[in-house]
C-alpha cells in the first residue's frame, strides 16, 4: 500500500510541535512487514523517515512510526507499507501535532473497486455529465413542445424560453450540480505534486 503524509495548512510543524509520536495503524489482525519512503519533498531539510514498530520482544505488530525535522506547507513524504492482511484492511492515523490535527483524507468516489479508474477520469466523466445534464432542460423543452416548434404556427420553441419559471429550473439544476463538483473535486486539499512524481 502506498499512501501520502503531508501538511495540508499554512504554518510550519516541527520536532518539537510533535506531542504524541505519529503512527500509520492498520487494522487488527493485520501485521507491518517493511516500510519505505518512496520519495519526499526537499529530502535534507525534511529528513522524513519512516520505521515499524516491534514489540519489546521483537515482534512485528500493525504500526509503523513517521518522523521528521520539519513539515512547512506543502511538505511531506509518499509512503510505502508491505503488510499481511487483505486490501481492505482500515488504516488510520494516531498521534498529536501542537497546533493541528492528524486525519485521513478520504476523498469521495476515491474507491474504485476494479482499481483502474483514475481520479482525472472520473472529473472528466462528471464534467460530461454536467454538460448533458445542463442540456437537459433545452431538450426536454424541445421535445415537449415538439409541436408548436414544427407545427403549422411556428416559434412556440423560443415562447418555452421566454418563460421565467424554466430559467428558475436550468438555474436551480446548474448551480445544484455545481456546487456538487466543487465538493467533489475541489473542497479537498491536493496532494503535493512533488509527491507524485
Amino acid at each position: 500500500m502506498q499512501c501520502h503524509f503531508w501538511n495540508a495548512g499554512r504554518g510550519s510543524i516541527r520536532l518539537d510541535n510533535v506531542l504524541q509520536p505519529v503512527k500509520l495503524v492498520l487494522g487488527d489482525g493485520a501485521e507491518v512487514l517493511d516500510t519505505a519512503v518512496v520519495r519526499q519533498s526537499r529530502p535534507s531539510v525534511v529528513d522524513f523517515k519512516f520505521s515499524l514498530d516491534r514489540t519489546p520482544e521483537g515482534r512485528r505488530t500493525n504500526k509503523a512510526t513517521a518522523t521528521f525535522k520539519i513539515l512547512e506547507q506543502g511538505d511531506g513524504a509518499t509512503l510505502q507499507v508491505v503488510y499481511i492482511g487483505g486490501p481492505k484492511t482500515p488504516v488510520t492515523f494516531e498521534g498529536a501535532i501542537e497546533g493541528t490535527r492528524i486525519q485521513r483524507l478520504i476523498r469521495p468516489l476515491e474507491e474504485s473497486e476494479a482499481g483502474v479508474i483514475t481520479w482525472d477520469k472520473r472529473r472528466r466523466t462528471f464534467e460530461i455529465v454536467i454538460f448533458v445534464y445542463a442540456l437537459l432542460p433545452i431538450i426536454y423543452a424541445t421535445f415537449r413542445n415538439w409541436e408548436k416548434i414544427w407545427g403549422r404556427g411556428g416559434g412556440g420553441f423560443l415562447e418555452v424560453f421566454k418563460r421565467r419559471t424554466y430559467w428558475v429550473k436550468v438555474i436551480v439544476i446548474l448551480v445544484a450540480a455545481g456546487g456538487l463538483y466543487y465538493y467533489l473535486f475541489f473542497s479537498y486539499p491536493d496532494i503535493p505534486l512533488q509527491l507524485l512524481h
